[in-house]
């Protein structure tokens, strides 16, 4: 597993992130935020825990993995792998934490993380890749879709 360890400060409000972060729950909605996330289907909720099987895309190829999402608005959220053939290994987390600070919302990610089919001392490059990806895909969205 790679440590991973981030901050930064996104300038939006608590409302706006919370309803930004609450389209990634939506089935029908997250694909057209992720490219590379090309299904999801809610396999189960209870209050602030849901669970989603995604069919994600990896390296040409869709593969299957079960998610567990987290929402505790407005300070935290985490996802974890519960299962699934890759991109991201079983076990595999990220915490998030989110404060106001001026200019908008400083969010602290701290998380393990392992992508399957790459040996040891690729993961790091890798895993941070990945996440700077998935990091400038939720950008683009804000951009393209802010009111």
């Amino acid at each position: 597993m790679v440590v991973f360890s981030d901050e930064g400060v996104i300038p939006l409000t608590s409302e706006k992130l919370w309803e930004f972060l609450d389209l990634h729950l939506k089935d029908e909605v997250v694909p057209s935020i992720h490219s590379d996330i090309l299904t999801q289907r809610t396999l189960s909720r209870d209050g602030n825990v849901q669970v989603v099987e995604r069919g994600i895309r990896f390296f040409g190829k869709s593969r299957r993995s079960v998610w567990k999402l987290t929402y505790e608005p407005p300070t935290r959220t985490r996802w974890e792998i519960l299962e699934g053939d890759g991109p991201m290994a079983t076990g595999s987390f990220l915490d998030n934490v989110y404060s106001d600070v001026s200019g908008g919302i400083l969010i602290k990610s701290q998380g393990d993380i392992r992508v399957t089919r790459f040996p040891g001392f690729l993961q790091t490059r890798i895993v941070r890749s990945a996440l700077n990806h998935i990091n400038d895909q939720d950008i683009e969205y804000l951009r393209t879709h802010s009111r």
